[in-house]
This record gives C-alpha cells, sequence and structure tokens, in this order.
C-alpha cells in the first residue's frame, strides 16, 4: 500500500532549545555517506529546536545531498530540519530512516522540488507529500533488522580499516626513522 509521509507521521508540537543548553546538530553534522551524526562540541543557538528521540530529521537545505539522520535521543537541532516522528502503530523509525535515507527516488524528488540555485530548499509540506509503499509491521520489522546487521558490519569493517591505517603508518613512521 502507498502511503504519504503526513499520514504516518505525528504532528509534532516542537520547542526552542534554550541557548547554550543542549548538544547541537546542524545540517553540515550529518555525514551523508553514512548518515550517521558527527556531533560537534556545540550547544544550542537562537532558534534551535527540540527534536524528540527516535524521529527522522531531513534537511530542507540542499535537501538532495541527502543529509538525513535518525536521532537515538534528543538533541536540539538546526529549524532547517524537518522532524519526522512516525506514528509507531504505522511504521517503524528505523524503517522510515531507511526508507528515505538512502533512496534515490526520495532524493531525486526532492532535487524536482528544491528551489532556488545559491541557497536551494525545499518547504516542510514537499517533504510530507512524498509518497512511498509501505508494508505491514512484520514485514518492516524483518527488513530492519536484516539492515541494521548489516550496517553493524559495515561499522566494524570501518573500524578495521581505521586500526590498520593507524597501525601503518604507526610502523611506517617506525621502520623509515633513522634512530
Amino acid at each position: 500500500m502507498t502511503k504519504k509521509v503526513s499520514n504516518i507521521v505525528e504532528e509534532l508540537k516542537l520547542c526552542k532549545a534554550p541557548i547554550g543548553s543542549w548538544p547541537y546538530i546542524e545540517i553540515g553534522d550529518i555525514n551523508i555517506e553514512n548518515k550517521k551524526i558527527d556531533l560537534k562540541d556545540k550547544k544550542s543557538i537562537k532558534g534551535a529546536i527540540i527534536a524528540p528521540s527516535d524521529s527522522v530529521i531531513v534537511s530542507r537545505v540542499r535537501p538532495s545531498r541527502g543529509a538525513i539522520t535518525i536521532l537515538e535521543k534528543k538533541y536540539a537541532i538546526s529549524s532547517a530540519f524537518t522532524v519526522l516522528k512516525p506514528i509507531s502503530s504505522e511504521i517503524l523509525s528505523r524503517f522510515l530512516f531507511y526508507k528515505i535515507a538512502f533512496s534515490k527516488k526520495f532524493l531525486n524528488y526532492l532535487r524536482r522540488k528544491q528551489k532556488g540555485t545559491n541557497y536551494p530548499s525545499v518547504r516542510e509540506h514537499n517533504i510530507l507529500k512524498f509518497e512511498f509503499s509501505l508494508p505491514p509491521l512484520s514485514i518492516q520489522q524483518k527488513i530492519v533488522k536484516r539492515l541494521d546487521t548489516i550496517r553493524k558490519a559495515q561499522q566494524l569493517n570501518e573500524k578495521q580499516i581505521s586500526l590498520a591505517n593507524e597501525l601503518f603508518q604507526s610502523l611506517l613512521h617506525q621502520e623509515l626513522n633513522p634512530n
């Protein structure tokens, strides 16, 4: 069955974050390759909003870059994100995340809807109008379980590559050092 995003997410009343009180996420903090947050030591700024845990955030600025992630806990975020909090009886948060964050169809849709050249952006209602096929919750759970397993394996691989690079650099320095 096909559903619009607006039909599967809660209508949220987002609160402003007090300045300097919360860890703050801005668009550049989202790694567009792996969709993880590269959290910096920055606190909430004026205009930041509090996004609830278990929600998916989508950048409305330069949207076709794909700055989309899922929040495991509450954060103060830039108001340039759209916050999607799934209705749990309809869709799993992680399924929504996978369905849009890695979707060429969704990114192409955003590219077609964006306005402006120097600072391209989309409106929130455009994100909410996006439609996609939605399987039953039992199928969503199976899909999410498989994708989570693969992502975990990717993370372990990335860690091993990073450690191998560190070891190589250390040995390189040690072996080529004349002392």
